[in-house]
C-alpha cells in the first residue's frame, strides 16, 4: 500500500500545477495525527471542536471510535468524517463519510487520522483520474467498478458504471462475460480484451440474437458468441465463437458484428457510409521503401481478397499509380516469382463472375503488357483448357460498332506480318499454310495480278478445288 501511495504522490507531484479538481480531489493523509473532542457532537453537527487542530487539513479523514469490545479491543461503534476546513481548533466535517453512519459523540472521544477503506478507494480513483488528465493508459479495468470475472456473471453493470464515470476505453479481463444491454455495443466504446479466448461478449441468445455495434465502437482481442457465429460453415473455433484481433465500426449507427471467424489474427473494418469514401486501411509511404511488405514462408497466400456479404458490389482491389498530372513512374503491382513452381498471380473463379477485368479510362496506350528482356524460349501467354466438353470461346473480342482498328496484329521488330482488320479481313505478309502445305500466292490469281504476299478470303472466286478458298492479291 505504501508503494501505491508513493506512486500516487509521485504522479500527482508532476501534474499538481494543472490537475483539475473538477475531475477528482485526492485525499490527504499524515502520520500520527490525533486529538480529542472538547465538546460533544450531535448527529446533525457539521463541526468538531477539538483540543488541538495542529496537523489537520482539508481532505483528511477523521475517525472516531465510540465503543469497543473483546480482547484485543475491537471498535464496535464508529463514524468516518471528511475534514473540509480547519480554523484553529474547529474542524468543519462531512458526516457519515465513506459509507459509515452518523452518530452522537461524547466529550473526550479520540479523533484520529486512521487508515480506512476510503483511502484505498481514493488511491484507485486518483490513479484513474490522473490517467484521464495526464494522457496515460486510458483503459479502465471493469473490476474497478465491481465486475466479477467468473465466466458466468454479466459485467454489464460495471460497464454502465465505467461509461457513466466518463470512460469509453474499457479493459475486459479474462473470464469476464459481457452481455450488453439490447445486445448492442454502445457508440464510441473501445473494448480491449485480456485474452481473446476468455474475454467474452455474448448476446442474450447466442443461437437466435445478433450482436450489433454503435458508431465508433472498436473491439480488440476478444471473443464473441452470437447468431452469426453459430451459422457459419467456415473453419472456426470448436465452440463456434468468433475470435477477433481487431474490429471497428466507422460506417453506420448499428452494424452487425459479422466479425472474422478464423482463429488466426485478423482485422475487420467497417469504414465509410453512403457516398462517403473512407479506406479501411490507408498506408502513406513517402520514401523509397515498401508501403506494405508481406513475407510468406509456406503454402499460404500473402494477401487474399474476399468479397463477401449481400452488399458487396465493389472492387476487391484498385491500384492508383501517381497523382493526376504528376510525374510518378511507379507500378500498381509488382510480382517477383523466384521459384520454379510458384505462381505470381492465380485467380480461382467460382460462379458466373469475371476472374479479371482491366477497366481502362485512358484514351491511348496499352492496358495489358507482357514483356521480357531475358526470356529465350517458352510461351509468353498460354491458354490451357482440360475439359473435353468445353464449347466456349477461348478469346472473345467484342468491340463497339464504330471500331476501325485491327482485332489482332502480329509483328516482328515493329513490322506487321499478319493481322485481322475491323471487317474481318485477314492479311498476311507471307504465305498461308494449311494442313502442313503452303498455299502459293499464284493459286487462283485473278485478272489484273494483285500484289503478291497478301491473301483475302473469297471462296466463290476460286471454286471448291482451291485449298482454304483464298484468292491471291
Amino acid at each position: 500500500m505504501k508503494v501505491l501511495l508513493l506512486l500516487v504522490v509521485a504522479i500527482y507531484a508532476q501534474a499538481q500545477s494543472g490537475f483539475p479538481t473538477s475531475l477528482y480531489t485526492p485525499l490527504l493523509a499524515k502520520d500520527n495525527i490525533q486529538t480529542s473532542l472538547t465538546s460533544p457532537m450531535a448527529i446533525g453537527d457539521n463541526v468538531a471542536i477539538v483540543q488541538s487542530g495542529t496537523g489537520w487539513a482539508p481532505q483528511m479523514v477523521a475517525y472516531i471510535c465510540d465503543s469497543t469490545s473483546g480482547t484485543p479491543a475491537k471498535c464496535t461503534s464508529y463514524e468516518v468524517m471528511l475534514v473540509t476546513a480547519v480554523s484553529g481548533n474547529v474542524l468543519t466535517v462531512t458526516r457519515a463519510y465513506g459509507g459509515s453512519t452518523a452518530k452522537s459523540h461524547a466529550t473526550g472521544k479520540l479523533i484520529q487520522n486512521a487508515y480506512t477503506s476510503v483511502y484505498t478507494n481514493s488511491a484507485q480513483n486518483e490513479l484513474l483520474n490522473m490517467q484521464k488528465f495526464t494522457g496515460g493508459p486510458r483503459y479502465v479495468d471493469l473490476r474497478a467498478y465491481g465486475a466479477v470475472c467468473d465466466d458466468v456473471t454479466n459485467v454489464q453493470p460495471a460497464v454502465a458504471a465505467a461509461i457513466a464515470a466518463g470512460y469509453k476505453q474499457i479493459f475486459l479481463p479474462a473470464h469476464c462475460l459481457w452481455i450488453p444491454t439490447s445486445n448492442r455495443i454502445p457508440d464510441g466504446v473501445h473494448v480491449m480484451g485480456e485474452d481473446w479466448a476468455y474475454s467474452r461478449i455474448e448476446t442474450t441468445s447466442v443461437t437466435t440474437v445478433q450482436l450489433t455495434a454503435g458508431y465508433g465502437a472498436i473491439l480488440e482481442n476478444i471473443v464473441t458468441k452470437n447468431q452469426w457465429c453459430l451459422t457459419q460453415t467456415y473453419p472456426m473455433n470448436v465452440d463456434h465463437s468468433c475470435q477477433t484481433h481487431y474490429w471497428d465500426n466507422f460506417r453506420g449507427p448499428g452494424i452487425d458484428l459479422t466479425v472474422a471467424f478464423w482463429d488466426q489474427e485478423h482485422i475487420t473494418l467497417n469504414r465509410g457510409s453512403g457516398s462517403r469514401d473512407m479506406p479501411g486501411i490507408a498506408i502513406g509511404q513517402g520514401g523509397v521503401g515498401d508501403g506494405l511488405w508481406i513475407g510468406v514462408d509456406g503454402a499460404g497466400a500473402g494477401i487474399r481478397f474476399y468479397g463477401t456479404g449481400p452488399n458487396f458490389t465493389g472492387w476487391l482491389m484498385i491500384a492508383d499509380v501517381g497523382l493526376p498530372g504528376g510525374t510518378e513512374t511507379g507500378m500498381g503491382y509488382l510480382v517477383n516469382v523466384n521459384n520454379n513452381t510458384a505462381r505470381g498471380i492465380q485467380i480461382n473463379r467460382v460462379g458466373t463472375g469475371t476472374g479479371l477485368i482491366v477497366a481502362s479510362t485512358s484514351a491511348s496506350g496499352s492496358d495489358v503488357v507482357i514483356s521480357s528482356s531475358s526470356k529465350t524460349s517458352g510461351a509468353m501467354l498460354t491458354f490451357f483448357q482440360d475439359t473435353s466438353t468445353y464449347t466456349g470461346t477461348p478469346i472473345l473480342m467484342n468491340m463497339a460498332s464504330s471500331f476501325s482498328g485491327r482485332f489482332i496484329d502480329l509483328t516482328v521488330n515493329n513490322s506487321s506480318k499478319w493481322w485481322v482488320d475491323q471487317g474481318g479481313n485477314a492479311t498476311a505478309a507471307g504465305n498461308v499454310t494449311a494442313g502442313g502445305g503452303a498455299i502459293p500466292v499464284s493459286r487462283c490469281l485473278t485478272a489484273g495480278a494483285l500484289p503478291v504476299g497478301a491473301l483475302t478470303a473469297n471462296t466463290a472466286a476460286c471454286g471448291t478445288s482451291t485449298p482454304m478458298g483464298f484468292v491471291g492479291k
